[in-house]
């Protein structure tokens, strides 16, 4: 019994070695036969002109890759040159101007020169120049016309009704039928002086200032009143 037992045993043994041993068998059968269909494969695709398709498909590309790199080349070249052509031109306006601006400001200076040497002989030639400017550019800030000045300068007396401004007082003042003139003193050369009424201008303003704060003080008391 213990025989018939062991036998049994050594016969399943067997047989569980030998299908182990056939599917091995089996497994390298198929991965042999794997191997000998994709080398016919590829023996078949080697041997058609799908081959030569792909090789001339990827020389095109190789070729059409390399057109555009040659064309980025040139393209990149291209807007090189442009820049460096751009940044000459700049180069050569920023000289320009300078070299005009250069010239502006010494012929400016030569002309600076000239008219100070001409105002030099012209206030030696007319003491009374500088004091006539003076008293133009006076004339002009308080209210006066080009006419009236002009009339003012040939020390004739001018009749003058309407609005004169004092720059220290920052307003002004109206006056009515005033004579306006221009006086010059013989103890104080080379200067001339604007009077309005037989008043010097800065007096009259002085005292129309003092008049209007007057009137705004009564007015002033009146309201509280």
């Amino acid at each position: 019994m213990k025989l018939l037992q062991s036998d049994v045993e050594e016969a399943e043994r067997l047989l569980k070695q030998t299908k182990s041993e056939i599917n091995t068998e089996k497994l390298q059968a198929a991965k042999t036969a794997a191997k000998t269909a994709l080398v016919s494969k590829i023996g078949s695709l080697l041997g058609s002109g799908k081959l030569k398709e792909v090789e001339q498909h990827n020389r095109k590309l190789c070729e059409l890759v390399t057109d555009r790199e040659q064309y980025i080349d040139e393209l990149h070249e291209k807007v090189q040159r442009m820049e460096d052509s751009h940044s000459k031109q700049l180069d050569e306006m920023q000289r320009k101007h300078q070299s005009e601006v250069a010239n502006l400001e010494s012929k400016h200076c030569t002309e600076v020169t000239m008219l100070n040497d001409l105002i030099r002989k012209a206030n030696r030639w007319f003491p009374m120049l500088e004091a006539r400017l003076q008293m133009e550019d006076l004339c002009r800030k308080i209210g006066f016309t080009i006419e009236q000045i002009g009339v003012l300068l040939t020390g004739k007396a001018l009749n003058f009704s309407g609005s004169l401004y004092s720059e220290e007082h920052r307003r002004k003042f109206n006056v009515e039928n005033a004579e306006i003139k221009v006086f010059s003193d013989s103890t104080k050369p080379n200067q001339l002086f604007l009077y309005i009424n037989r008043q010097p201008i800065g007096d009259w303003f002085k005292e129309q200032w003092d008049n209007l704060k007057l009137r705004l003080s009564s007015q002033r008391k009146g309201v509280r009143l």
